[in-house]
């Protein structure tokens, strides 16, 4: 397998990580029908997972529609994909001028560590959100460095001659009759 094969998996996991597991981790008692939380907040999240779903979709379909643009296509996919990565991150680290909060009372309970007599609690999200974003980079990374995607320089010469070279050997392509002469 290519790194940029790899990097088309990767960055399809994540995508369709942060569009369908959301159907089914905030569409519930803990989230979406949580009594203490309000109405509108409620609406906003899932306001949130209905964008999120469609737009794993479209990140799908630009990294493995087939054609030509692939690169173009995997960076713009790569950075959809980015988006809400970078959402949570920004809202982890606002919390304290919105008053927001990682985890809730009424929902799904914190990570509680202990190390001694000390106590950590932590929310999974974060650690999650962390290394997505990291393995996303490394997509990218990989992505950048492998060169299997771009055409190769001889298509360009097979193309204008009327010849396409992916098929299996080289085939005529639209009209060839300046070729052949009967």
């Amino acid at each position: 397998m290519s790194a940029a094969s790899a990097a088309r998996l990767m960055v399809s996991a994540i995508a369709a990580g942060q569009g369908i597991l959301p159907v089914f981790i905030d569409l519930n008692r803990t989230h979406a029908t949580n009594p203490l939380w309000p109405g509108h907040a409620r609406f906003h999240l899932v306001q949130q997972v209905f964008t999120l779903l469609p737009a794993a979709g479209l990140e799908l379909a630009l990294l493995w529609w087939p054609g030509p643009g692939m690169g173009v296509r995997f960076y713009w996919a790569a950075l959809l994909t980015a988006t809400p990565l970078a959402g949570f991150l920004v809202a982890t680290v606002a919390r304290p001028l919105y008053g927001g909060a990682l985890h809730d009372p009424n929902g799904i309970p914190p990570i509680r560590l202990h190390f001694g007599s000390r106590e950590f609690v932590f929310d999974m999200n974060v650690p999650i959100v962390i290394v997505a974003a990291s393995l996303l980079i490394l997509a990218v990374i990989l992505f950048w460095q492998d060169d299997s995607w771009l055409p190769h320089p001889r298509d360009a010469l097979y193309l204008s001659q009327g010849w396409d070279r992916s098929t299996s050997g080289a085939a005529p392509v639209g009209d060839n009759s300046q070729f052949f002469s009967s």
